[in-house]
């Protein structure tokens, strides 16, 4: 069973920098682990934005379970230097009352 989460994304991009990769990881017991993801409220284009504020857009991550957290990093180059963001960051566990 592969229980996904939908992530909503935006973000302003501040450097002009080349688009290299999105990628998303579960959190368990503070352990990081690759995951999948994919975009659901459009095709995904990959391409190099100029700097200004985005959505990013609706990313199904997927797989989720057992998972406290989901983040998404990007990775882009600047000027030859991998440089990688995160964009997103969602506790998937309910705050305690």
């Amino acid at each position: 069973n592969d229980e996904s989460v939908v992530v909503s994304i935006q973000g302003e991009k501040l450097r002009n920098c080349q688009y290299l990769a999105l990628q998303a990881y579960a959190e368990r017991d503070a352990v990081l682990v690759e995951a999948n993801a994919s975009r659901i409220d459009r095709q995904a284009n990959g391409q190099t934005k100029p700097i200004g504020t985005y959505n990013i857009g609706q990313w199904r991550v997927w797989p989720a379970d057992g998972a406290q957290r989901v983040k998404v990093f990007v990775k882009h180059s600047c000027a030859g230097r991998l440089v990688i963001t995160k964009v997103a960051d969602v506790s998937l566990v309910e705050p305690t009352k």
